[in-house]
């Protein structure tokens, strides 16, 4: 594994459909510009868990990284059981850029923004990626339910038509931004997270909140 230029990055990536790009920069980092398609896992306590939910096995792997976590990186993946990456982006998103390559976008809205979208927007859709039971014990009207351990699941990103406009709502910003690039993954582009996530939703006035009553115990 090795450090490639923004060119070799793109020509691996370009050959061979099979490749994932991983990026393990912070949220923050991510949101504000990433190559496209790229999936965001951070790396803390919860990578391995998230790699080998969202990252078939036998998937070829190209990280965006810093390059001192590279290396550590490439031995956690390799200890999931998930192929060596290839190589890292070598000087990272700065170097790409320079490059003047595509680069995509997570935006996102404070909650106020949703509490004045909602009664206007009929395409929109708030997809909601906490666990089922904190789902029902209160979300957002007529919101999706998708939880991260099956945010991957192609069949079930297929519920959200494409022109819907979508609203990521997590348990926090990191997990919204991560299921949104995994939505944006697949394809979907009218994205949005909403920073704060359930939280700042809950406590913003003009959002209808509901509950599953029969599903609580």
């Amino acid at each position: 594994m090795r450090a490639l230029n923004p060119l070799e990055f793109k020509q691996l990536l370009d050959s061979d459909d099979s490749i994932i790009v991983l990026d393990s920069r912070h949220a923050d980092e991510f949101a504000d510009g990433h190559v496209p398609g790229a999936l965001f896992i951070p790396f803390n306590e919860h990578f391995d868990q998230w790699l080998t939910t969202l990252i078939p096995a036998g998937r070829g792997i190209l990280l965006v990284c810093p390059d001192r976590m590279a290396a550590p990186l490439a031995e956690r993946i390799e200890r999931c059981g998930r192929p060596v990456p290839q190589g890292w982006l070598g000087g990272g998103m700065a170097a790409w850029v320079a490059d003047h390559l595509e680069f995509h976008l997570v935006i996102r809205v404070e909650a106020d923004e949703l509490a004045m979208d909602l009664p206007y927007d009929e395409l929109l859709l708030v997809v909601d990626v906490r666990t089922e039971a904190e789902f029902a014990e209160g979300h957002v009207r007529d919101a999706m339910n998708i939880p991260m351990h099956s945010i991957s699941d192609a069949w079930t990103l297929s519920l959200i038509e494409e022109e819907q406009h979508v609203y990521v709502c997590g348990p926090s910003d990191e997990k919204s931004i991560m299921a949104a690039s995994v939505i944006l993954h697949q394809g979907y582009s009218i994205l949005r997270t909403v920073d704060g996530g359930w939280e700042a939703i809950r406590s913003q006035k003009g959002i209808p909140i509901e509950k599953e009553t029969d599903k609580l115990n």
